[in-house]
């Protein structure tokens, strides 16, 4: 007899391939970002080098474009730019993850692709809190179709604990180790995040170790987070990785602005003991920007991958159909502890027509240019040696209704300063970086349809911040200006390429 996952597995597969090519009719629908073919898209899900291609699983509700029972979507891809959109691999359904298939991660068990993942159950829909969520496993020798093997782990740290979701997976000394997000709760029934250590030496049978970390509980609400979700823990330099998104922090200056933040700890590991050696780091300073998952590449690159879209926010393109899409991948490195992240090498294949102009000096001026596609990357270094103005740098994606992304630097605030108050449909907001400390500020951008990513360099190191944040614009916004205002402004180097949609590419190849 089938199973209820098995049919609602065909149901997700027909959904989405009934859907295909008419996404490429949506104005924003993105040209080299990963995205659904229909339906929602939140966490990646594991991100895994196999047999010679990269994998990425993904949250996906593919029936409409919002937050529904969550299944496991999955693409591929050989070089991390073109990816193929592959058959649902997960649908909920069965008596362990009855309504939804949550987050986790994927690993190679001696040449079989195997996931580990959350099964999510309502308990009554008269408490958030009236749930039940245990760790499962699904396997495919093929890397397309997986067999559910159901529960590996069942208990949670303490039994009163019903939110324990989102394992991480990964092998050392020939012991497998998993990290699992939980909640417990103060006395007055308010959250506190955890991270759980478990251990086993055959990926079905786990053991309880410690929580690894966990907020104070002594700070109220709002300086603790009541969650820790989709952890990740691995090496990277000389340092140890805990990478995590809190949820229910307050906002306070220039931090945890958004509704639900990404971010890590530094320290050292010696297992089973994690000794953290520095505070919480937000990773990126967007909008759009959580669940992050890192996985290694064939040449021993740590990448990183995260959900290009916030919790609780207006999505435009949900009219077209699809909500939701993926950052490019970034790769890591450590540097004076603190994690840099730069677009992979591999993104430059989609460069086409070039544009560069040397040494533009405004002042108090506009320098105007035009975008030929909305498909752009942009290279600008900003000499602040040699400048003074108040405010400088770049208005993109503008038109003559007064659409314009503004990316600047403000040297009152001593910031960089991304404004989308006019970056088109239902998007607002200012988010912000530090400026370095620095004669020479580099700024590499990528433009897609309904996005902007920023990263910050300075005269020895790119990318060491980020800004990423969706965009909504109107397809005729393709104007773009260099400006300096009270003051002049030397823009040593401005490069532009046009990129090729890749996405386009995908479909033309009938891929999808």
């Amino acid at each position: 007899m089938e199973s209820p996952s098995y049919k609602n597995l065909i149901k997700a597969e027909d959904a989405q391939k009934k859907a295909g090519k008419q996404l490429l009719s949506s104005k924003w629908y993105p040209g080299f970002h990963v995205t659904p073919l229909t339906g929602w898209m939140n966490d990646p899900n594991g991100l895994i080098f196999f047999k010679g291609e990269y994998h990425l699983f993904y949250q996906y509700y593919p029936f409409a474009p919002v937050w529904g029972p969550m299944h496991w979507g999955h693409a591929k891809s050989r070089d991390l730019v073109h990816w193929e959109t592959l058959p649902v691999a997960l649908a909920p359904g069965d008596s362990f993850d009855r309504d939804g298939c949550f987050s986790g991660c994927a690993v190679d068990d001696n040449g079989v692709l195997t996931l580990i993942y959350t099964g999510h159950i309502v308990l009554s829909n008269d408490s958030p809190d009236a749930i039940r969520e245990v760790q499962c496993m699904a396997t495919s020798t093929d890397g397309i179709h997986f067999q559910k093997e159901g529960i590996v782990l069942e208990n949670p740290p303490m039994p009163q604990v019903t939110h324990f979701r989102d394992p991480r997976v990964w092998k050392e000394n020939n012991h497998w180790f998993m990290v699992v997000g939980y909640r417990t709760d103060d006395e007055k029934h308010q959250g506190i995040g955890h991270v759980a250590l478990y251990k086993s030496g055959n990926l079905k049978d786990w053991v309880f170790v410690k929580t690894l970390l966990g907020d104070n509980s002594q700070f109220p609400p709002g300086k603790r987070a009541f969650m820790w979700e989709c952890p990740d823990f691995f090496s990277l330099g000389n340092r140890s990785v805990l990478m995590f998104s809190p949820q229910g922090l307050k906002a306070s200056g220039y931090k945890n602005r958004n509704l639900f933040q990404n971010g890590y700890i530094l320290g050292k590991w010696q297992a089973p003991q994690f000794t953290p050696e520095t505070a919480f780091h937000e990773l990126d300073y967007g909008h759009d920007f959580y669940a992050a998952q890192r996985f290694e590449t064939k040449d021993g690159r740590q990448i990183l991958i995260a959900w290009f879209d916030m919790w609780e926010n207006q999505k435009p393109s949900q009219r077209d159909g699809w909500a939701g899409c993926m950052t490019l991948p970034r790769k890591l490195d450590l540097i004076d502890d603190k994690i840099v992240m730069t677009p992979v090498k591999e993104m430059e294949v989609l460069r086409q027509s070039e544009k560069i102009e040397s040494v533009v000096t405004l002042s108090d001026a506009e320098h105007p240019f035009t975008m030929d596609s909305p498909l752009q990357e942009i290279e600008l270094i900003f000499d602040l040696e040699k400048s003074n103005a108040y405010q400088a740098g770049l208005a993109l994606r503008c038109n003559d209704k007064g659409q314009e992304t503004l990316l600047y630097i403000d040297r009152s605030q001593n910031r960089i300063i991304l404004d989308r108050n006019r970056s088109g449909q239902n998007v607002k907001g200012i988010r912000s970086c530090p400026l370095p400390n620095t004669s020479k500020v580099r700024l590499h951008i990528f433009l897609d349809r309904s996005s902007i990513e920023i990263f910050v360099g300075d005269d020895q190191t790119q990318g060491l911040y980020s800004i990423s944040s969706r965009i909504f614009p109107d397809k005729d916004s393709l104007k773009g200006r260099l400006f300096a205002i009270e003051g002049y402004a030397v823009f040593d180097s401005f490069k532009r390429w046009a990129l090729q949609d890749a996405n386009l590419a995908t479909f033309s190849n009938d891929a999808c």
